[in-house]
């Protein structure tokens, strides 16, 4: 398993959110923060995010949205559909300038307002009695890759071309992380990719139940670092590599 840590962000659009509140108003305010699926880290990161709002600024109440995840917050964010979103760094850079996946349309009035909030491990998850053990051994199954518009799926195709790997190389099912998990274990499909913090919500919950759970791939990657400069490469620690 590999920690591939990117600088996930909070963005938020200069509005009325926080630099209008006025302490003495009548009326709360309510504002919306896009997370991405219940089984990930944003959801609950963006729940304490959400209390830490209402506990610490006065007429102000923060709601917190399930979505499709980095892909879709910098879109909600940069259209005002959302108020403040978690995203990857190398997302938001695309949302930002229009390119990549957001190359028909920029959202320029996205705004940073910290990073580092949840540094991302990928988790590609397989029953203990499979054989697949490397990236190479995903060709031709069957593969939980997350859901569309994730912020994982968006990084999977870098990862897999460091092993000369693309996502025709095998059938990709489009799923949360959590219904993935749930998959590998009826045996519906061969591995499950999630991306998360290390020792994620779905992992936790599943091998609790599922001991014969455990990750794989764990190849070092680190003499690519330097392919994708919006990331970071480290080798995950020892203690991570089995859920």
């Amino acid at each position: 398993m590999k920690k591939y840590q990117v600088c996930s962000l909070l963005l938020a659009v200069l509005m009325a959110a926080f630099t209008a509140t006025n302490a003495v108003a009548a009326k709360t305010q309510f504002i919306s923060i896009a997370t991405a699926t219940m089984g990930g880290s944003y959801y609950p990161i963006g729940v304490g995010f959400s209390e830490a709002i209402k506990a610490k600024v006065p007429g102000v109440e923060a709601k917190v949205e399930v979505t499709g995840g980095a892909t879709e917050n910098p879109k909600l964010v940069g259209s005002g559909d959302s108020d403040i979103g978690f995203t990857n760094a190398n997302l938001a850079y695309n949302a930002y300038t229009g390119t990549g996946i957001f190359k028909e349309k920029k959202y320029d009035k996205l705004r940073l307002l910290f990073g580092g909030v949840a540094p991302g491990t990928l988790h590609i998850v397989t029953l203990a009695a499979s054989k697949v053990k490397t990236y190479a051994d995903l060709k031709g199954k069957k593969v939980a890759v997350g859901p569309q518009g994730g912020g994982g799926l968006s990084m999977l195709p870098d990862i897999l071309g460091i092993y000369n790997l693309t996502m025709n190389d095998f059938s990709a099912s489009y799923m949360s992380f959590d219904e993935g998990v749930q998959a590998v274990i009826d045996k519906h499909v061969d591995a499950a990719v999630g991306w998360a913090a290390c020792r994620e919500a779905a992992c936790q919950r599943i091998t609790r139940r599922f001991p014969k759970i455990s990750t794989c791939l764990r190849e070092a990657a680190s003499a690519k670092a330097g392919r994708y400069p919006l990331s970071i490469w480290n080798q995950a620690p020892q203690a991570h590599e089995n859920i």
